[in-house]
């Protein structure tokens, strides 16, 4: 079984003659590696570098043919073949190149027949010089990929908390069930030598009925407790994968790690992380976002203005094209320009620019003060916790002590079964109160660190 669990489940850890220890790291780690929700997070960064990719696209280039051919009752009317080349860049300006040829009797007198070449320039100078949807995409997308991995954080902050409540409720139904089971062992021992006793004269016989009920009492409240702690393993077991993706059920012989406390200090510094808790981090981004649209709305308020210059060459020596001075011979340019007289779409697309701003920003802020409420109140749970658990501690120690104490005077003739078995239930349910506080404990310290969002860290 051990060989199996460590091909299986290598996260185990296991000693030859111990009982195998899962402890919350390990569990952490199970989950980080396997768990489907796990790898859908990755998935989420791969799709946003997949969206850069996507971007990206809009700045390669392009090459293109145009052919055209007329030919009616004989007459060839044209035969036009355009191979072209055109590169965008980054600063909005496109290059072109390209070879023309052109031959016909019904040609448009303003189209040069022959062969020809040219290499040209496209100028944006005003709407899209500055920004434009190509660049506002791929910068989008660069910081979404960002926002991602973000993402994937919170996806994962979100999946551990869950994880250790479950791992916290099994530690404690284990726990329970040791308790539980330890008194039974006691119980059925006591009854045992009560029955001696009773058997050879020296005890009467409503003593052993009086053990008989404590033991059956301790029967019956341990197999309630193991039903709880096998759906508490059940529970736990949701959260186990293995690496070819199939769910995992934890054997019954493993068992929880004994719980270390954290200390204050790690408490305290939870309080300063929260302002890079990856919810707020991921606000950041989507302002970053927002200030992009920002500027190309900007672009929607500005004349559009663009200027086209080709630099032309009789045949198709294309490299030649430049030998000459610009605008002075076989050249070709044009100049466009438009623009609203009221500019409605402009001035409103730039007002819900400027306006999802100011809301991100409020919904970043009442985020903030959420996350940070949420620390202090589990650092309250914490520190209230902390002092439960030491007073419930001396309770169990006054409660062991007073049961010995009546044991003794038992023992000596001074005291009745009844009453041991009053001390003995007192001291079971004071454990079993001190187990369940330090699974709260354990919860409130997990909830600190998952309100911080660095659980996953």
């Amino acid at each position: 079984m051990k060989r199996l669990l460590l091909l299986v489940f290598p996260f185990l850890s296991l000693w030859s003659q111990a009982q195998p220890v899962f402890t919350q790291r390990a569990f952490f780690d199970v989950i980080r590696a396997y768990h489907p929700v796990a790898r859908q997070a990755q998935l989420q960064v791969d799709i946003a570098r997949a969206e850069i990719t996507v971007a990206r696209g809009a700045f390669d280039p392009t090459i293109g043919t145009d052919l055209g051919l007329k030919e009616f009752k004989g007459t060839e009317y044209y035969n036009y073949r355009n191979h072209q080349l055109n590169i965008p860049t980054w600063f909005g300006i496109n290059l072109n190149a390209g070879l023309e040829y052109l031959d016909g009797t019904r040609t448009n007198p303003e189209d040069t027949k022959g062969k020809s070449s040219y290499i040209g320039v496209a100028v944006p100078l005003a709407k899209g010089l500055l920004m434009d949807e190509r660049r506002a995409a791929l910068q989008q997308a660069r910081i979404f990929q960002r926002s991602s991995l973000e993402e994937q954080r919170i996806m994962l902050n979100d999946l551990l908390y869950d994880a250790a409540k479950a791992y916290w409720d099994w530690w404690e139904q284990h726990e329970t069930y040791k308790l539980f089971q330890a008194a039974y062992d006691n119980a059925s021992q006591r009854f045992r030598l009560i029955k001696t006793a009773y058997e050879i004269g020296e005890r009467p016989a409503i003593d052993t009925l009086e053990a008989l009920a404590q033991l059956q009492s301790f029967q019956v409240q341990r197999a309630q407790v193991a039903q709880e702690l096998q759906n508490a393993r059940l529970q736990l077991s949701v959260y186990l994968w293995q690496s070819e993706g199939e769910p995992y059920d934890l054997p019954a012989d493993v068992a929880p790690a004994v719980p270390d406390g954290p200390v204050l200090a790690d408490i305290e510094a939870m309080e300063q992380l929260v302002a890079n808790h990856p919810a707020l981090r991921q606000y950041g981004f989507k302002l970053d976002a927002l200030q992009i649209d920002r500027r190309l709305k900007l672009q929607y308020m500005l004349p559009y203005a663009t200027f086209k210059y080709n630099q032309l060459v009789s045949g198709h020596g294309i490299t030649g094209a430049f030998k000459e001075p610009l605008f002075h011979n076989n050249f070709r340019y044009g100049l466009s320009l438009s623009m609203p007289l009221r500019i409605s779409e402009g001035r409103g697309l730039y007002r819900q620019a400027r306006l999802k701003i100011e809301s991100t920003e409020w919904e970043r802020l009442n985020k903030q003060v959420q996350l940070q409420t949420k620390v202090r109140q589990s650092r309250n749970d914490w520190e209230q916790l902390l002092q439960q658990v030491s007073l419930q501690r001396t309770a169990v120690t006054q409660y062991a002590t007073l049961q010995r104490a009546e044991e003794v005077r038992f023992f000596n003739g001074e005291s009745s079964l009844f009453l041991i078995n009053s001390r003995e239930i007192k001291t079971l349910e004071a454990r079993q109160k001190l187990i369940e506080l330090q699974s709260k404990q354990q919860k409130a310290a997990v909830s600190i660190r998952w309100a911080a969002g660095v659980l996953a860290n």
